[in-house]
């Protein structure tokens, strides 16, 4: 018989039942962590069945909604380079054994945006954008989830719709000249799942290029591992050869004497002059769709402010906000987008700080 947690750690708390995740409904009873703010959310038997969800296709906001606890909760169990800190002990190979027979055989479809839950999902007409007037305000604690030791920064990874709700059809972009371009990258197989692959996380030529010549190695390194490495759709991800491949690829691009890209948010005195360059991506056909969700330039200054100490916070606020979801118009930012905007308020927090 498999084992791998203290028995501490799987007492009887409230977990989610086949139902639940069949109904999209969460349970009845919030989680209570006795303990102190640092005690487990989810026992053992909790982490199993959101890693069991979470590899089923459901995302971290669905998953954390039926748990009825913090988004981060689940990320820190379900993403394994942080598994590995917060609960180290967990083998996801007995997952199975601590989820119970109930979750033993097909698990249940992940929901669509917007069903179940009006607040789910953003759905936008592309012709008429209302522009939101709620205030907006992000403070460091509420992005907490005190329920989890907090341990050092660390970022998750992006969540992506999963391929059985969201259909990617490979636009032509001249990716493959690009590779062939390059003699690390040609040795990439760029196969039509790969393309695939690389179009639903939104890397395009041009974005590839503007990564290899303008961002420092460890933003090439952060990005390519945040967003091809986990296998979260039908699209997969790269393994460890290929992705060596693509970070030193981009990085023969780069020249002697270049600089990153210099964040403009401090010296733009509109929405509209920022997006034409945030972190040397033309974000500007974006525009409605930030004015629709509610974002202001301050809004922004506001986030760069608090990114040099909550990365992970402002990450969540723009993806949540900002990431396109399951609509058939793709209205939204790409993942790749969101990091680049994300890395562009954290190297104008850094510049404010300094």
């Amino acid at each position: 018989m498999p084992a791998d947690a203290y028995e501490s750690d799987t007492d009887e708390r409230p977990t989610p039942t086949y139902a639940n995740f069949a109904n999209n409904e969460p349970i009845a009873k919030v989680t209570r962590v006795l303990g102190g703010r640092h005690a487990r959310a989810l026992n053992r038997k909790g982490r199993a069945i959101a890693r069991i969800a979470y590899t089923n296709g459901w995302t971290l906001a669905a998953i954390s909604r039926v748990f009825n606890v913090g988004t981060p909760s689940i990320t820190n169990c379900v993403h394994l380079h942080l598994q590995k800190h917060y609960h180290p002990h967990d083998e996801p190979a007995n997952d199975a054994y601590y989820a119970g027979d109930e979750f033993a055989g097909a698990f249940p479809e992940p929901p669509k945006r917007g069903r179940k839950r009006k607040s789910a999902g953003v759905r936008v007409d592309e012709s008429e954008f209302a522009v939101k007037t709620e205030s907006f305000s992000v403070s460091t604690s509420a992005a907490r989830d005190t329920t989890e030791p907090q341990g050092p920064p660390s970022l998750p990874v992006p969540s992506i719709p999963t391929a059985t709700a969201l259909q990617v059809s490979v636009v032509p972009n001249d990716l493959d000249a690009f590779f062939q371009s390059i003699p690390a990258l040609s040795v990439v197989a760029l196969t039509p799942d790969r393309s695939a692959l690389f179009v639903a996380r939104g890397f395009t030529a041009a974005y590839l290029r503007i990564m290899g010549a303008q961002w420092p190695p460890a933003e090439i390194c952060d990005v390519v591992n945040r967003l091809l490495s986990h296998p979260v759709d039908s699209h997969g991800c790269l393994d460890p050869f290929e992705m060596t491949l693509l970070k030193v690829g981009l990085e023969t691009l780069r020249k002697d004497g270049d600089s990153p890209p210099a964040s403009k948010l401090s010296t733009v005195s509109t929405l509209p002059e920022l997006l034409v360059s945030v972190h040397g991506f033309d974000l500007s056909v974006h525009l409605p769709y930030f004015v629709a969700q509610g974002f202001t330039l301050a809004h922004l200054q506001e986030l760069a402010r608090i990114a040099p100490t909550a990365p992970a916070a402002v990450y969540e606020v723009l993806s949540q906000a900002l990431q396109r979801g399951w609509n058939e118009k793709l209205v939204g930012l790409s993942p790749l987008e969101v990091i680049a905007l994300e890395f562009c308020l954290r190297a104008e927090g850094a510049k404010a700080s300094m």
